[in-house]
């Protein structure tokens, strides 16, 4: 509803769906969000990010389509989230956006989540200790 609310402005909504450690053990969380990317997509541009280090592909042969794409990161979690700052943060702020990229500002109810406490970032490192992509 609100891609299609998007739309009214005369833009296509941006969507980034990011997966984090769901392997062939979890199933139903990667059919689920192959299944949401797919909906999104007939309104909404759509990224699927999926950080994983056994199994970072889709599940399914995608079609390719100019409205979703797909992004394998074969890495742990906490090691992606902290290569997709680091190179956020290398960005100019100038560059980061312009005027035709300001996101759309659209009200959501805030949804309330219990917070857990954060895991010991050992346990997150790779098995060769190298971050995402580095040596």
């Amino acid at each position: 509803r609100v891609a299609r609310n998007a739309e009214l402005f005369g833009r296509r909504l941006r969507v980034l769906i990011l997966e984090i450690g769901c392997g062939s053990n979890v199933p139903t969380v990667r059919h689920a969000v192959e299944h949401a990317a797919s909906e999104f997509a007939e309104e909404a541009d759509v990224t699927v990010v999926r950080i994983n280090p056994d199994f970072p592909l889709p599940d399914k042969l995608l079609f390719p389509s100019g409205h979703m794409r797909h992004l394998a990161l074969p890495c742990r979690g906490l090691e992606a989230l902290l290569e997709i700052r680091d190179h956020y943060d290398a960005v100019p702020t100038d560059l980061r956006a312009d005027d035709s990229d300001e996101p759309l500002r659209l009200a959501a109810p805030p949804s309330p989540r219990s917070r857990s406490p954060p895991r010991d970032a050992s346990r997150s490192r790779s098995r060769t200790g190298t971050r995402c992509g580095h040596a």
